[in-house]
């Protein structure tokens, strides 16, 4: 007899007392919309989601920027020995630091360093034995003990490149295990440095098994159901990625809208339902000397995407993503009030873009709305898809205990309770606006 299979969530986020969420418990099954009052964790939960599973399929970048510091030093000395040499011996110039800027991949800008540290060894040997050359490699030891080790040391030039060069090797060794083996600890601290804080009570699962938040866990398991992330915040950042990348997954997106189109590609359904609504096609124009994202309209006139309606470029991001391949199956969309900027019969148009691309291609949402239209229409439209069960809401509430906290209600698919917050509005309005004299 077959044991029964547990109904685990694809990924699941527990929460508890992280800056204005108290208590938190929601699943990525499908489309996952939370909706609340300003301020309630929304963003919060955003970023926390989009860090945590970014750099869970990106392991290597948090082991790399772990070791920056002591590679960057290594660096160093190749570009003093590179420049000093090639000053003082121009015929046996070795011309290593720009090698090293021109290999293919990281593994090879590694061999190249060491492969430098030891021919510079070698000539440095050389030089050291002629008396000659003894004022040019004294400068040398010095430059390399004040501005690169930062110490002093009585050791030769010879001992000195070879501890360089032991070192060297020792640190791309220690980073190469690392990365092999996704030891869990530097991934945890790396996450909560990105958040500006300790998450204690914060645990992510894929599956049921944690790979966020779970200190006993020694290795961090890699990730099946979301191996590409975008996080999109607010159709405005278009206009500034390229010029203001100072918030990372601003420049996360700007990248990702650069990637080459596809020919042929399989989502050209919903690309063409894209360019039907806004009345043209966004791409992203790589022999252009600014390679500008842009706008091309049906009447055959081309716009700087930059400069183009908001409203545009909310369906252009989505446009150019179905088409250079970043959306399928394994992506994760993080999208913050989609509505915002749209006129409301283009909120419903960009509902059901969103319902089918996860119906046809298994893409996953998580969405912050405060928009009734959007609200209701992902869910009508997901009800004729016949999707609604990949469906889930949830909605923050004030706790009553605790003021500026705020629990977050599963709702499954019903949205009465996000209208009876919504309609406080009107109370406001009431108030406001009715003369009770």
């Amino acid at each position: 007899m077959h044991a029964k299979l547990l109904d685990m969530k694809d990924i699941e986020i527990s929460i508890k007392d992280l800056r204005a969420v108290k208590n938190a418990d929601i699943a990525l099954n499908g489309i996952t919309i939370l909706s609340g009052v300003n301020s309630s964790g929304k963003s919060t939960i955003s970023r926390l989601l989009y860090y945590a599973i970014k750099y869970a399929n990106d392991y290597e970048s948090v082991v790399k920027l772990q070791f920056s510091k002591a590679f960057n030093s290594i660096l160093n000395v190749v570009e003093v020995l590179d420049r000093e040499l090639r000053n003082y011996l121009p015929d046996q110039h070795i011309a290593y630091y720009f090698e090293y800027f021109s290999a293919s991949n990281e593994k090879e800008r590694r061999k190249v360093l060491v492969n430098a540290l030891n021919a510079y060894k070698d000539l440095l040997d050389k030089l050291s034995k002629e008396s000659t050359n003894i004022q040019f490699v004294s400068r040398i030891s010095h430059i390399i003990q004040n501005d690169v080790l930062e110490k002093k040391t009585d050791k030769s030039i010879s001992e000195l490149m070879s501890d360089l060069i032991a070192n060297a090797q020792q640190l791309f060794d220690t980073e190469e295990q690392m990365i092999t083996e996704r030891a869990y600890a530097p991934y945890q601290a790396f996450v909560e440095n990105k958040m500006r804080e300790l998450m204690p009570n914060v645990v992510i699962s894929e599956y049921g098994m944690p790979f966020f938040g779970e200190r006993k866990v020694k290795y961090l398991p890699v990730l099946n159901t979301v191996r590409r992330i975008a996080y999109i915040d607010t159709p405005m950042t278009v206009g500034v990625l390229a010029t203001q990348p100072s918030v990372e997954y601003w420049k996360d997106l700007y990248e990702l809208l650069r990637e080459p189109l596809i020919p042929a590609n399989t989502n050209s359904e919903f690309i063409s339902k894209i360019s039907e609504k806004i009345g043209g096609e966004a791409t992203y124009d790589i022999d252009s000397l600014n390679s500008p994202l842009l706008y091309k309209r049906n009447d055959g006139k081309v716009f700087n995407l930059l400069e183009s309606a908001t409203g545009i470029k909310s369906f252009s991001i989505l446009q150019i993503l179905l088409n250079n391949g970043f959306i399928d199956k394994n992506t994760l969309l993080i999208i913050d009030e989609p509505e915002a900027h749209l006129h409301p019969q283009w909120i419903v148009e960009y509902a059901r873009i969103i319902v089918l691309i996860h119906k046809h291609i298994g893409t996953k949402f998580f969405i912050a709305s405060h928009s009734t239209d959007f609200v209701s229409a992902i869910k009508y439209i997901a009800t004729k898809e016949e999707c609604l069960s990949s469906l889930s809401y949830y909605l923050s509430e004030e706790d009553a205990e605790k003021p500026f906290s705020y629990n977050y209600r599963s709702l499954g698919q019903d949205i009465e309770p996000i209208f009876e917050s919504f309609n406080k509005s009107f109370e406001l309005i009431d108030k406001y606006g009715t003369d009770n004299d």
